[in-house]
């Protein structure tokens, strides 16, 4: 059981990674696409605009209404105002104009009115309008009005692929911009640089940025969502201008000329009409029926409105928008007892505005989740690379170093295990180094201390087993009493460094008058007096108490007096004083160096060794270096009776 769990741990970790991967491009890809989306119809919005600024500039041409009238009036007679004649003039209209569309309508002179007879084609798109051209043709019977604008169906199709070129550019740059971020870290550092500035450190708090992000995503939402719904109708009518119904239409109105044809309309038949127009035509349609008898005298009209078109609420939201992609055709179909004129006006991208919408909000608010999915990512990224980084310090490697996770409370623990382990590996270092030393000074005393051991126990077999004279056995004697002293100075080394480098431990500290350290100081001073070395000094003692141990103090001052021995000029004065300051007892000794000794105390060992020493009885230490003089303080903190 333990290995199959185990193994199923393994692929689900793998399946966690692949899954991060994926979902890193998925995200990309999602934002390329959003962005190249936006992109693009953004710039069709634009594309009258742009087609005005050709026409204006002379780069689009077409033609005027006096050219047009000169083509068309010569070969326009006075039937084509009736019916029955519209295929000719479609076929006039295709010769002359092949590159332009049209809708045509008949007006005959009544006795008391005008009455428009039919009307056929199909209406303009709304933006075109200034390029139209109406051309009234007069007869005496009536007129045949001509309305012709031209078909942009090339520039529009030219221009969609100028605003494909466009998103993809943009999102090209994007992709450039991604991969540089990734290889150069230049960004980071300047957004770094402005992030850790002084005035911007109280925002380094995860409550704080959280906030901020969820303020900047909410703002960015809205401007998307609104952006969206203004700019709704261009993606309709980019629908509507690739003229994806029309030929359905036109096969549809077929089917209803061939059903129209041979039913009874000179009555008006209502019910059978409307029942052909439901059955054929699609919903989101207002179809508008005239019929046209053979006698032309007399004309009926009949409405119908799809009742789903009629009933859809947001039509009446929407209006204004659905009415620029409309679809408005009107046809005329023979009958043989007239003619029956079907204007259709179709909606079919009404349908489609609630959806897009929809996927708007849809498409806004994934952006929200987006961002804070990217923020939350971010920093549980970072958590988990601390736990990486503490991981690796619980296995034992103290040398490796944290990285930099900002300037939040994650950073802010970061840096403090960085501190942490920077400075638990600085100890470990310094306690190596401090093992090797000790390892090489025992090595080395060792090796000091068997020598003048050796010589000893040589001089004092030749006492004992040899014969001589006084005089011999007393040189013999001075010689060993002189391996002795080396022995001792060794020994004191030895005691000293290892005082210096052990761990601390408590001492036992005895309360005891503080003349049992005076004296001993006068002793050391007197001693050294008889050597004709010239000390001055004075030492207040008024029944002041102290907690120490004796013995320690006294070998830290006889550190100090052999240091002065040694070091100090003989023919200066050098200072001892002893006075109570507060409730420390301070001593002070000061003497001029010995300008030709050129030896130095290795490692300071006995210096280091008074530290300890005076740190262990809660005192301190001062020592100064100034020129040719030598200065030591020491304080040691006095028993005050209650």
């Amino acid at each position: 059981m333990p290995k199959i769990r185990n193994i199923l741990r393994r692929y689900g970790e793998r399946g966690i990674a692949l899954n991060k991967k994926k979902n890193g491009w998925f995200l990309k890809t999602y934002v390329l696409l959003t962005v190249a989306f936006i992109t693009f119809f953004t710039v069709y919005a634009f594309r009258y605009d742009v087609l005005d600024s050709l026409y204006k500039k002379g780069y689009v041409e077409f033609e005027t209404k006096e050219s047009m009238e000169k083509k068309l009036k010569p070969v326009i007679e006075e039937k084509y105002i009736y019916p029955e004649n519209i295929n000719d003039v479609t076929n006039k209209l295709n010769e002359l104009f092949p590159d332009y569309d049209y809708h045509i309508w008949s007006t005959i002179y009544g006795e008391k009115k005008k009455v428009q007879v039919y009307e056929t084609g199909y209406d303009y798109i709304e933006e075109t309008q200034h390029y139209r051209e109406t051309i009234d043709i007069t007869f005496a019977r009536g007129i045949l009005s001509v309305q012709i604008h031209p078909k942009i169906t090339s520039y529009l199709n030219a221009y969609r692929l100028f605003c494909l070129v466009n998103a993809i550019i943009i999102s090209f740059i994007m992709i450039i911009l991604y991969r540089y971020e990734q290889k150069n870290s230049k960004l980071k550092t300047v957004l770094y640089h402005l992030w850790n500035k002084p005035k911007l450190h109280r925002l380094h708090k995860l409550s704080t940025e959280l906030l901020l992000v969820s303020i900047g995503t909410i703002l960015f939402v809205s401007f998307m969502l609104v952006f969206l719904y203004i700019g709704r109708d261009v993606p309709i009518a980019f629908m509507r201008e690739l003229q994806l119904y029309e030929h359905a239409l036109d096969e549809q109105a077929a089917v209803i000329q061939e059903k129209l044809r041979n039913i009874d309309i000179s009555k008006g038949n209502n019910k059978e009409i409307e029942k052909i127009l439901k059955n054929n035509l699609p919903d989101t349609t207002y179809s508008f029926i005239e019929v046209i008898p053979n006698k032309k005298d007399k004309i009926y009209e009949y409405s119908y409105m799809n009742e789903m078109y009629e009933n859809n609420d947001l039509y009446i939201l929407n209006h204004t928008y659905a009415l620029i992609a409309d679809i408005n055709y009107t046809y005329i179909m023979e009958n043989d007892q007239g003619f029956v004129q079907l204007s259709i006006n179709y909606y079919p991208y009404l349908n489609y505005t609630f959806p897009y919408l929809i996927v708007s909000v849809i498409l806004s608010f994934s952006y929200l989740l987006i961002f804070l999915q990217l923020f939350m990512r971010n920093k549980i990224k970072a958590i988990q690379l601390i736990q990486k980084d503490t991981s690796i310090l619980a296995g034992g490697d103290w040398s490796h170093t944290f990285q930099y996770y900002g300037s939040d409370e994650i950073g802010q623990l970061s840096d403090e295990l960085r501190s942490m382990q920077k400075s638990f590996y600085n100890n470990m270092q310094n306690e190596k180094i401090a093992m090797k030393a000790n390892q090489e000074l025992i090595t080395t005393l060792s090796h000091d201390l068997r020598t003048p051991l050796t010589s000893l126990l040589g001089y004092l077999e030749l006492i004992r087993y040899r014969e001589g004279s006084v005089e011999m056995k007393r040189e013999y004697l001075d010689r060993s009493l002189l391996k002795v002293e080396q022995i001792r100075s060794l020994s004191d080394k030895m005691f000293e460094y290892f005082l210096v480098f052990e761990k601390e431990e408590s001492l036992n500290l005895e309360v005891q008058p503080l003349s049992n350290l005076l004296n001993y100081i006068r002793e050391n001073i007197e001693f050294m007096q008889q050597d004709d070395m010239k000390i001055t000094y004075t030492l207040e003692d008024e029944h002041y108490q102290i907690a120490c141990n004796i013995e320690m103090l006294q070998r830290a001052m006889d550190n100090l007096f052999s240091n002065m021995h040694k070091y100090a000029d003989h023919s200066a004065t050098a200072i001892v004083r002893g006075i109570c300051e507060g409730n420390q007892y301070q001593l002070y000794m000061s003497n001029q160096i010995r300008i030709d000794d050129e030896k130095v105390e290795s490692n300071r060992i006995g210096l280091k060794s008074v530290e300890k020493i005076i740190m262990m009885h809660n005192g301190t230490v001062n020592i100064d270096v100034k020129e040719n003089t030598f200065t030591v303080v020491l304080e040691l903190p006095l028993v005050i009776a209650e």
